[in-house]
C-alpha cells in the first residue's frame, strides 16, 4: 500500500456553464511552473479569439519532500487535471529567474514534467514568456 500523495490542489471553478452561441474551438491547459507552488489555469477559446476561464488552481508540494515526490505529485495532478478538463493544447511559461537563481533547476524540471505531460498525448507544448516586474 502506497503512502497517500502530499498532493494539496486548490481549484477555484470559472464561471459555468457555456454563453449561449460560444463553442470552444480550443480547450488549453496553462501551467505556471513551480517546485512549491505550480499554478494550473484552463480555459476555453471560441473562433472569435475569446476567452472563457474554465478552472484555475495551484499544486502544492511540501519543501521537506523529496524532489523525486514532489515531481510526481505534480505529474499526478497534470494527468487528473487532463483527464477531468479534457484540454487540446498546453502551454508552459518559462523560466524567470531575476534574483533567485536557485530556483531555476527545480522550476526546469517541472517544465520538463509539464512538456512529457503534453508529449504522450501528442501535443506541442509552446512556452509562454515569464511575466517580468516592471521597473520604475
Amino acid at each position: 500500500m502506497s503512502e497517500p500523495s502530499p498532493l494539496a490542489t486548490e481549484r477555484a471553478p470559472g464561471r459555468g456553464g457555456r454563453r449561449r452561441g460560444a463553442v470552444a474551438e480550443q480547450r488549453v491547459l496553462g501551467i505556471d511552473p513551480g517546485m512549491t507552488r505550480c499554478g494550473l489555469g484552463c480555459i476555453d477559446v471560441d473562433s472569435r479569439r475569446r476567452a472563457r476561464l474554465v478552472e484555475v488552481g495551484v499544486v502544492r508540494t511540501p519543501a521537506s519532500a523529496s524532489p523525486e515526490l514532489r515531481l510526481l505529485t505534480i505529474a499526478d495532478a497534470l494527468d487528473d487535471w487532463i483527464a477531468r478538463l479534457a484540454p487540446t493544447a498546453v502551454s508552459v511559461e518559462r523560466v524567470f529567474a531575476q534574483d533567485n537563481l536557485r530556483s531555476v533547476v527545480p522550476v526546469a524540471e517541472v517544465i520538463g514534467v509539464a512538456m512529457v505531460a503534453g508529449a504522450v498525448r501528442g501535443w506541442r507544448s509552446p512556452s509562454t514568456p515569464p511575466v517580468r516586474p516592471r521597473r520604475r
